[in-house]
């Protein structure tokens, strides 16, 4: 088991690799450098590359050291960085489980669990993210995915129990496959405004919306095959 009292930086051109079945605590509402985006959490900030590792053998726990959601800030991938996920992690009690800032790179995210989080589960600026694959994201009240000034394509995602399932300030971001489950507030949330020229679409594909939700959001975009039980957009 590892605690992190303070924000831990990699810097670029260095590899934090964490093992498999790795136990990391991190202290809740406090930060030793008194720095990052959040000077009273601490966060995991990558310029580097962060890497999960995939060797077989149970999936890596980064959590707070309290079970109180949002007592630590949460991963930041900057401009530069990357999040080598492997096959997966479990992230809990952050305020956002992890942002993507403007990755230069293609990034992939896969089989993270993120749970438990204040504000969101992903929030993505980047055009070049993929979530995929048994990515589990559970927040309450919160985002399950926040796309912010990005067009990510996300695709066999499950997202229970947030109070906006996804929601996106921007058009454009394709959406197949992915599973949204209630109760919420919103299954699909587009931003006021974000949808301005006809030329923008959101693209649902094969995605299931199910469960209760108690508010309806219109957009301008397409919906194939798709299964909307319950609850509105």
């Amino acid at each position: 088991s590892i605690r992190i009292v303070g924000d831990l930086t990699v810097d670029s051109g260095v590899t934090l690799t964490i093992l498999r079945g790795a136990e990391i605590q991190v202290a809740g509402f406090q930060d030793s450098e008194a720095g990052g985006i959040d000077s009273s959490r601490a966060e995991i900030i990558v310029h580097g590359i962060l890497k999960l590792d995939d060797a077989a053998g149970e999936r890596p726990m980064i959590q707070g050291d309290s079970s109180v959601a949002g007592s630590w800030y949460g991963i930041r991938v900057m401009p530069g960085g990357r999040f080598e996920t492997g096959i997966g992690a479990v992230i809990e009690n952050a305020v956002t489980g992890v942002t993507l800032d403007r990755a230069a790179r293609p990034e992939t995210l896969t089989d993270l669990t993120i749970r438990d989080c204040s504000s969101a589960g992903v929030v993505t600026r980047s055009d070049s993210v993929a979530l995929v694959g048994d990515t589990v994201l559970r927040v309450w009240p919160g985002r399950g995915i926040e796309i912010d000034s990005a067009s990510p394509a996300i695709t066999g995602c499950v997202i229970d129990s947030c109070q906006y399932g996804i929601y996106t300030r921007l058009s454009s971001s394709r959406l197949t496959g992915n599973r949204i489950d209630g109760p919420g507030v919103y299954g699909v949330y587009v931003a006021s405004g974000a949808l301005s020229e006809v030329s923008d679409t959101l693209r649902l594909v094969h995605d299931t919306v199910s469960g209760y939700f108690s508010q309806a959001q219109m957009f301008v975009g397409t919906v194939s095959l798709c299964r909307i039980d319950s609850c509105g957009f």
